[in-house]
């Protein structure tokens, strides 16, 4: 049997009564919120007639009715007349099931109003506006993230769902929205959250966001011009190494200093990985040329390196001597961590811990104590496994450390061990 859409009743949602379960019915009212759910393309909106309010809901058709309504599909605010089976049951309630994009249509679309920040009140919950401002800051929770936006004399939330997010192409302009600094432009709806007023994206294809102004310096700039710039400005400077700080997971900090100042240089586990392997950019007075991005961290103005290739080494510092002290292990008690020694000593038993890591209990003749061999040293020891012989003997040059409150020894160079031949 063929139900055309004028013979189909229109009924109000305050009216629905057991009787209507599983009939077709119209209904016409406003958007009040919509779901999308990419994974089963699927769709839900919650519709408000006035008299009550009801979800209708698109089971494995989402594709097809953004492909065959276009702008017309559904956003929050519209007034829509829909068609489909209505369901009702006391673990659900009311809803209806919307099988075809020719049972949807589009009778009102309100036109946002342009606003300012500032002017938003909360007898004003529901509307549409249009706003721009300024991202100062950005927070995720569960299902999206709010941007707090500020048009210079206030501040408020603009919340993104994730299945909004994903609209937003390309995925530049998404990346966009967490640099501090950027303008936003979008169409959104007054909403409020916990007592204070927040804003929810409508239409995220029409989202709008421009970059602050960076600055790219081809030529080379004094330390100090760099304090002056922008954060996301790329430039170019030369100065020396002054301090090196390893930190974990490979990442390194710099202090890069030259007539007019200093600036600290970071580089990512992704960069420092490949700069630690270059003896020269690891040693302090080597003099480097580096094309870096001002970035600000802790309110305090840096340059990241994106690339190992973007740093060159112009002349290498002098290399330090560093004094070994050659000792007995019952004498490292006597000496201050951090301490270069040289060591003689009988492996007696070895075990492996993280990722390759070792630890060897070796002693000599006055004492027992442990040596810690990082993953990525030992990998690169000559003959590594005649190490882990028990009573071999071994000459290493260790650095003094503590662990857990316990004196350890700590190899930093695979070439600063060898096995000694009886």
């Amino acid at each position: 049997v063929v139900t055309y859409y004028h013979k189909i009743p229109l009924l109000k949602v305050g009216e629905l009564k057991a009787t209507n379960n599983l009939a077709i019915i119209r209904l016409r009212g406003k958007v009040v919120d919509v779901k999308f759910d990419d994974k089963r393309n699927s769709f839900k909106i919650y519709l408000n007639d006035g008299t009550g309010r009801i979800s209708i809901m698109g089971f494995d058709k989402l594709d097809r009715f953004i492909k065959e309504l276009g702008e017309d599909f559904v956003r929050i605010g519209d007034l829509i007349e829909v068609k489909g089976s209505l369901s009702i049951s006391e673990q659900w309630g009311k809803s209806m099931f919307l099988t075809s994009p020719k049972r949807f249509k589009l009778i009102e679309r309100p036109k946002p109003v342009r606003l300012a920040l500032h002017k938003i009140s909360s007898d004003m919950i529901g509307s549409l506006i249009n706003v721009e401002g300024e991202i100062k800051r950005y927070r995720k929770f569960k299902l999206g993230f709010s941007i707090l936006l500020s048009d210079g004399i206030i501040s408020m939330p603009l919340v993104i769902y994730n299945q909004d997010f994903k609209r937003i192409q390309p995925i530049q302009k998404r990346e966009a929205l967490f640099s501090k600094g950027n303008l936003v432009k979008a169409i959104a709806v007054v909403d409020e959250y916990n007592g204070n007023l927040q804003l929810k994206l409508i239409s995220p294809e029409k989202l709008q966001v421009k970059e602050k102004e960076i600055v790219y310096e081809e030529k080379e700039i004094p330390i100090s011009d760099i304090y002056n710039m922008p954060p996301g400005s790329v430039v170019k400077i030369v100065g020396k190494i002054k301090k090196i700080k390893k930190l974990r997971r490979n990442s390194v900090i710099f202090e890069i200093e030259d007539e007019t100042g200093k600036v600290k240089l970071f580089a990512s586990s992704r960069v420092g990985r490949k700069l630690r392997e270059n003896e020269d950019l690891m040693r302090k007075g080597t003099l480097i040329e580096v094309l870096g991005k001002v970035s600000k961290y802790k309110d305090e103005i840096e340059l990241k390196v994106q690339s190992s290739r973007d740093i060159k080494v112009i002349e290498k510092g002098k290399e330090e001597i560093k004094k070994v002290l050659t000792t007995s292990i019952n004498e490292l008690k006597k000496l201050q961590i951090g301490t270069i020694v040289r060591v003689n000593a009988k492996v007696e038993n070895y075990r492996k811990v993280g990722k390759g890591s070792y630890i060897l209990d070796i002693s000599d003749s006055t004492g027992e104590i442990t040596l810690f061999i990082p993953g990525s040293v030992y990998k690169k020891i000559k003959n590594r496994n005649k190490l882990l012989i028990r009573g071999v003997k071994i000459i290493c040059e260790c650095k003094l450390d503590k662990y857990k409150g316990e004196l350890e020894l700590k190899l930093e160079n695979p070439k600063k061990i060898s096995i000694i031949k009886d």
